[in-house]
């Protein structure tokens, strides 16, 4: 039986989305009015509600849902305008522009962490989270300067793509530091605890063990795809759900579906 919630928890729960909600559409109006970018109004709006700013939201399980969803829903959207054909085409960007782009920005920051004394493999995690671009301002961006579709357009998708499969490395490589005695998890907790007695782990295997949770990560994503969402996809269509496919009202090319007699 699913649990209840009491009127105070529900408020509670809704608060931090509402505030979310409201102050991004104000902020929009405002930036709009001023002929920025919505990015500026909604960063600027982020650090005035934030905990060092008014107070009005604070990290909660419901925050970090929210924040998760949004990720989420970025990420979905930029699958639906990618595929897998249109990624093996563009082979020259995945494996050459984008790692080159991410070892020039991200090793030259781990450098400069590791010359002022930081650990290398902490250097090597917090270098590489730095050479990484945010999905969500450049794909903003792209929108309003609607060069989605134009090869520059395209090929900053792609580098995306690419920093976004190094982000889930990077998450798995950051639990992995260490042995099972300083927090290690996944595999390298696994490992450290049964083979090494909890001792830490070298660097080139929480890389190596990094890597290929990764790959599994990313080669599960790859088969749900094409047996359960594809599949889906293609009842959608067979049904003819009017609700799923139909497209925006907003859209000036948009008609409703003729009726049958």
């Amino acid at each position: 039986m699913a649990a209840e919630f009491t009127p105070v928890q529900a408020v509670d729960a809704l608060v931090p989305a509402i505030t979310l909600l409201g102050f991004g559409a104000a902020s929009a109006l405002v930036t709009k009015a001023a002929r920025l970018s919505p990015i500026v109004g909604y960063l600027i709006v982020g650090i005035l509600i934030g905990q060092h700013g008014l107070g009005l939201i604070h990290e909660s399980s419901a925050t970090h849902l929210l924040a998760e969803l949004g990720v989420v829903f970025l990420l979905f959207d930029i699958g639906m305008h990618v595929s897998m054909r249109e990624l093996k085409e563009s082979r020259r960007d995945l494996l050459g522009l984008a790692p080159a782009h991410l070892m020039l920005t991200g090793l030259m920051s781990a450098g400069a962490l590791w010359l002022i004394g930081i650990a290398w493999p902490v250097a090597l995690a917090v270098g590489l989270s730095l050479g990484l671009s945010s999905t969500a301002v450049v794909a903003r961006i792209l929108t309003e300067r609607e060069q989605n579709s134009c090869p520059i357009g395209r090929t900053a998708t792609h580098v995306l793509i690419f920093q976004d499969m190094v982000a889930i490395f990077l998450m798995i490589y950051a639990t992995s530091l260490g042995g099972a005695e300083t927090g290690a998890s996944g595999l390298a907790g696994i490992i450290s605890t049964h083979l090494l007695a909890g001792a830490d782990l070298p660097l080139i295997g929480s890389l190596a063990l990094s890597l290929v949770q990764a790959g599994l990560a990313f080669y599960a994503a790859v088969l749900a795809g094409k047996y359960l969402i594809n599949p889906l996809f293609r009842t959608l269509v067979a049904i003819r759900n009017e609700e799923a496919l139909r497209p925006s009202p907003c859209c000036s090319c948009w008609q409703p579906p003729a009726r049958q007699q």
